[in-house]
């Protein structure tokens, strides 16, 4: 599946990026200021994508966390730093 990289796109997968850690759909609602109208669909375009991943979250909630392809894709990478000399 192909996912147009939308400025609410971008926003989400941002806010996953930066989060480092598994969000939950209510969290990025609050953070990117879209309703749920605008996040579940967003986020299961994703999830058939690949983009993203579904895991366990707080008290059994499904959370969400971008994948290395998804990273990739968003144009997100992070580049290897060079360890310490």
């Amino acid at each position: 599946m192909t996912v147009r990289l939308q400025r609410k796109i971008r926003r989400i997968t941002a806010t996953l990026d930066l989060a480092g850690r598994p969000v939950t759909a209510l969290e990025l609602a609050r953070v990117t200021c879209y309703g749920p109208a605008t996040v579940y669909p967003a986020l299961h375009r994703l999830l058939s994508a690949g983009w993203i991943e579904l895991v366990g979250g707080p008290r059994g909630m499904a959370a969400y966390e971008l994948t290395a392809h998804g990273r990739r894709a968003a144009g997100l990478a992070r580049e290897k730093q060079p360890g310490p000399a």
